[in-house]
């Protein structure tokens, strides 16, 4: 895996999720298209509040730039999501990789997201990673995508 990604032992909550200012990037996006269009405004955002020395804003971006790059692989029940790069021995982001604490802290703010396509991938993969499963997290999904 590709270790361009957050520190690991920055922790984030709910009160920092409120004040990472996600909505302002995701508004800024010139050229929509997909999930890739949100892997690279939060991918953006994370390396600003890098240099900046914002270093919980810069976790959550990069986190949700991380989880917005997982290809969707629907043929697979067991790995649903597969890393949408492989090269020369390097990968991108798998569920596998993110932490616990990150799956807590995405289940803790789901429902607090108001982005369609943010929120499904948030609810799919805290439904996929968390033990026990939650029905809730699937329908979160679910209703993201098919409601307007």
């Amino acid at each position: 895996m590709n270790k361009d990604s957050y520190p690991a032992n920055v922790e984030i909550s709910y009160n920092d999720f409120l004040n990472c200012n996600w909505k302002d990037i995701l508004s800024n996006i010139p050229d929509w298209q997909g999930y890739s269009s949100l892997w690279r405004a939060f991918s953006s955002g994370s390396r600003q509040a890098t240099e900046e020395g914002e270093s919980v804003r810069a976790k959550i971006l990069w986190l949700f730039a991380d989880i917005c790059s997982m290809a969707l692989s629907p043929k697979s029940l067991n790995e649903p999501f597969k890393p949408f790069m492989v090269m020369e021995g390097r990968r991108s982001v798998i569920p596998d990789d993110l932490l616990d604490a990150d799956i807590e802290f995405l289940a803790d703010i789901v429902e607090f997201v108001d982005d369609n396509w943010l929120k499904a991938r948030i609810a799919d993969l805290v439904w996929l990673k968390s033990s026990p499963r939650n029905v809730k997290f699937a329908q979160l999904a679910i209703d993201s995508l098919i409601l307007p």
